[in-house]
This record gives C-alpha cells, structure tokens and sequence, in this order.
C-alpha cells in the first residue's frame, strides 16, 4: 500500500502569520490596529507580542515568507529540471501554485509591502536580488547550450521572465477567471518568446 507524504506541520506563529497576512489583504496596512488583530485572532492583544514585536514586525515576516518561497521554487525549477523549455515551465507553474495557496501573502507582498521601514526594504531587496539571480542563471545556461533566442541576450530575458512572473500575480489578485489555464497559457506564451 503506498502512503502519501504528510505535510509538514505549521507552528502556532506560521498560523498566527498567515491571519494576519489575511487581515492586511483585507484591510491594508494601516487599516488595523494590533488590538484589532489580536481580537480578530480570538486573544488578546499582550498575546501577539509572543509572535512578532510590532505590526511592522508582522508585515516584514509576510513579505519575508513570500520571498523565501519564491526563492526557493526559483531553486526548485533550476535544479529539477534540465533546458529552458522545462525550467521555465516549472518555474511559472509552480509560481501560479504558490500564488494560488498563498494569496493573501501574495497581495499584502504587492500593495503593503512599501509600509516596509528602510532596514527592512533592503532585506528584501536582498531576497529579491537572489530570486533574479536564480532566474539569470536559468537564461545563462540556455543562451550556452544555444536555447535561448539569438536575439535576446540572458539579462534581458531574466528581466522579462521575472516581469511575467510579477504579471502572473498581479492577475490573481485581480481575482482572473480560470487562473490554471491562464498560468499555462502564460507558460507556454514566455517559452515562446525566449526559445531559440
């Protein structure tokens, strides 16, 4: 009989993270207060302290998230998969999963995250950096093994794949219809577009 995998247990603050994370979807930002949140999470507002020391805490341990994740599907793509037509692929479908299980990060990531303090931002743009380096390396080895289209050069089709990768997103929080079939679609239109 096989077994299926179990999935990884989620401690108490990735739950308490995730709310919040929903709250902020809903309300934005500066549309609650930590007393708001505490009574919305069922506890009272000293509790939240146990899981982030500020508001602003909570909001740079959501973006963090969503940019670890994405970094680490990044790496997933590149290491798993072999040419660009694979790599892409996986790399957009396995985006649109993430975005689809984690939306509310997705969308706080999106309108919230410029609330962010200066050390905070620049902690991002560090993840960021290594999100786009991965996906660098992705054009760097197709433009070797001559997969990559002569007329593009690997820096210009990073930046166009990582701008693909922001669209994808931004069209489900816009709430798209069929968004599998869109992130597909999308797929099979960036490896067009790059392929030699």
């Amino acid at each position: 009989m096989r077994h299926l995998p179990v999935a990884p247990q989620r401690s108490r603050k990735e739950e308490v993270i995730d709310a919040v994370a929903s709250i902020f979807a809903a309300r934005g930002f500066h549309g609650v207060g930590t007393r708001e949140i505490a009574e919305t999470l069922g506890m009272k507002a000293g509790s939240l302290y146990f899981y982030f020391r500020s508001k602003e805490e909570a909001l740079e341990l959501i973006c963090e998230a969503g940019f670890k994740h994405s970094l680490e599907i990044a790496n997933r793509a590149y290491s798993e998969n072999h040419g660009l037509e694979d790599r892409l692929k996986a790399l957009v479908m396995l985006s649109a999963a993430q975005t689809r299980d984690a939306g509310d990060h997705l969308m706080v990531l999106l309108t919230e995250r410029r609330h962010l303090s200066a050390d905070s931002e620049a902690r991002m743009k560090k993840l960021s950096r290594e999100y786009s380096n991965v996906i660098g390396q992705i054009m760097e080895d197709a433009a070797v093994d001559g997969d990559l289209c002569q007329t593009i050069d690997a820096r210009s089709a990073r930046l166009i794949a990582v701008g693909h990768l922001r669209m994808l997103s931004q069209y489900f929080v816009e709430r798209i219809r069929d968004f599998d079939v869109f992130a597909l679609a999308a797929a099979e239109a960036l490896v067009r577009a790059l392929r030699r």
